[in-house]
């Protein structure tokens, strides 16, 4: 399938960055703003085919984070974790969106979360 003009499948992984970034000026905001939008279209049409997949549900609460639509975003990486309960990621995402919505304090329990799944990284 294609993803943002993007050949995406398990043979071709598709990377949206997580993490926080800055973006430099009006312009290349609306051009990102653009992509998370069409990004976001490709994998709601995904996920009416495939309502189950872990990956396009993680993927459309990252983009939802990414949007600065918290709520929504946090609603459904809640239910990604519940789907994975063992994968550390939607759990890391979770504890973004919380912490990037300004609720310290369930970001900090999903880190703690974060941290007893992945102890090696822990740091």
């Amino acid at each position: 399938m294609e993803l943002c003009g993007f050949k995406v499948g398990l043979d071709r992984p598709f990377f949206l960055i997580a993490g926080t970034c800055s973006i430099e000026g009006l312009e290349m905001s609306l051009e990102v703003a653009g992509r998370l939008k069409e990004a976001e279209t490709e994998i709601l049409q995904f996920l009416k085919q495939n309502p189950r997949d872990f990956l396009f549900n993680h993927l459309y609460g990252v983009a939802l984070k990414k949007q600065g639509r918290y709520p929504e975003a946090i609603k459904k990486l809640l239910q990604v974790c519940g789907m994975s309960p063992q994968s550390p990621d939607p759990h890391r995402n979770l504890g973004n969106a919380y912490s990037e919505s300004g609720d310290m304090a369930a970001a900090e329990n999903m880190y703690k979360k974060t941290a007893a799944l992945q102890p090696q990284n822990s740091e």
